[in-house]
């Protein structure tokens, strides 16, 4: 284990919980406290009510041993730790990062070993804050009363709460190599080691010596064993090639419209992971391999609806479930979204209010397809469908008020799925340009 190989770790002389700990001497930021997951959920009032307690470590410390008892939800705010799990594999934590915004530990026990790395500040909250955090928490899938419009008496929707409230959902897990891999990249072992864990996955292997063969990796030489693809790889590149190639396969299917939507969440996380890596890579705060891993699975949540999808059958759910989401796609750009676009383009004839006030509210059904547009290529899924053909038209108008201000707005999504309407053949066959027509001049017939 890491602190018994450590010659400078050194168990703290007082005592576990808050019996070490002292009232905070120093103001913490506010914004501290916002960004910590869970407790920055709750109201800016609650969290300022809360008696909090700091303890100071020196490089070296043992913070805490797990199975200790806890006393506290610790948060890492200055310098860095290391936290070993009880599988012997551990990570470092440095104050600022995002690891840091979660608990160190939490429970009646603490469930690992924690080792100040340089001198440290933890702040303690009580134990009961992950509770009370979790009561202001919006959760549709067990609170009627948070389910979007959209959603309900959606039979669908209701059919996957109450799988998930019976506990029957299945949750993928990755498989074993990759698991083993992680955990042992992270106790600096050598290439070799890492060839035997990869080479009890022949589909993996194989799948990796086919990457490093590719445009991309390839040398003079073609690479045909894992020692090789590995040794030009490094082991951090394996490990996240291995990892990507084994969420890729998590799940398949044989029902096309599903598997069309696999396909597209494995793009736009490919696409997310991508600008992580390059994004960690260009601020150097955020380990670059870390932000493409969060990035390959930021989305992972979208495939326990999928498995519950295609374990249904035709009868529970069907193409006509989607026709439903659309025709209430629809029935809103035609009702409450139409209402505010017409006041929006002509707010002079509305004085009642201005023109902000009605594009404020036309935005609540701009927000909704902003969010759809990020979970795919279009309003329902990765195809055009009717939905985007008839929604279409009306965005065009509300883009064109003040062209300038949507362009520039938040609705990114939005805005590339406009341009790409507007640039296609289809609608560019049928908005052809005829001169104005005067009453000396043949008829101009206009065939369907």
């Amino acid at each position: 284990m890491f602190w018994n190989r450590s010659k400078k770790t050194k168990k703290s002389d007082q005592p576990s919980g808050l019996g070490k700990t002292t009232p905070i001497t120093k103001k913490i930021p506010f914004s501290f406290f916002q960004g910590l997951v869970p407790v920055g959920d709750m109201p800016d009032y609650e969290i300022q009510q809360f008696e909090l307690r700091e303890s100071r470590h020196v490089s070296g410390d043992v913070i805490f041993d797990h199975d200790e008892d806890s006393y506290s939800v610790p948060y890492l705010l200055k310098g860095q730790c290391y936290v070993e799990t009880l599988n012997g594999s551990g990570y470092l934590v440095k104050a600022g990062s995002f690891k840091a915004l979660y608990p160190l530990s939490n429970g009646q026990l603490f469930q690992c070993n924690v080792i100040a790395k340089s001198k440290v500040t933890i702040v303690h909250f009580p134990a009961n804050i992950l509770s009370l955090s979790g009561q202001h928490i919006r959760n549709p899938l067990l609170n009627s009363q948070d389910i979007p419009e959209n959603l309900v008496d959606n039979p669908f929707f209701d059919a996957f709460c109450r799988y998930f409230n019976e506990d029957k959902l299945i949750i993928p897990s990755l498989p074993n190599v990759a698991i083993k891999l992680r955990e042992a990249i992270q106790k600096d072992i050598g290439i070799h080691e890492a060839v035997k864990i990869i080479n009890l996955d022949s589909v993996i292997s194989s799948r990796l010596i086919q990457i490093v063969n590719s445009p991309m990796y390839r040398s003079a030489s073609a690479i045909s064993s894992s020692l090789d693809a590995v040794s030009r790889l490094g082991l951090n590149a394996t490990r996240n090639l291995v990892t990507s190639i084994c969420m890729k396969n998590l799940f398949r299917s044989t029902n096309k419209e599903i598997n069309l939507k696999i396909h597209g969440l494995w793009k736009r996380s490919i696409h997310v992971s991508s600008i992580s890596y390059t994004l960690a890579t260009l601020a150097k705060s955020v380990s670059p391999d870390e932000a493409l891993l969060a990035g390959l699975t930021h989305n992972i949540g979208a495939i326990p609806i999928l498995i519950f999808a295609d374990g249904l059958t035709d009868s529970e759910y069907s193409a006509e479930d989607l026709a439903q989401e659309m025709q209430q796609l629809i029935e809103w750009n035609d009702g409450d979204f139409k209402y505010y676009l017409d006041r929006y383009k002509y707010a002079d004839r509305y004085p009642e209010h201005d023109d902000l006030f009605y594009r404020e509210k036309a935005e609540r059904f701009i927000t909704e397809l902003e969010n759809r547009l990020s979970q795919h290529n279009f309003l329902c899924s990765d195809q055009c469908c009717l939905a985007d053909m008839a929604i279409f038209p009306f965005i065009r108008q509300f883009a064109n008020v003040n062209g300038d201000w949507f362009q520039r707005s938040k609705y990114k999504n939005l805005n590339y799925w406009l341009n790409q309407q507007i640039k296609s053949d289809l609608f560019n066959s049928i908005m052809e340009k005829y001169p104005a027509w005067k009453i000396e001049d043949n008829p101009v017939i206009f065939h369907p």
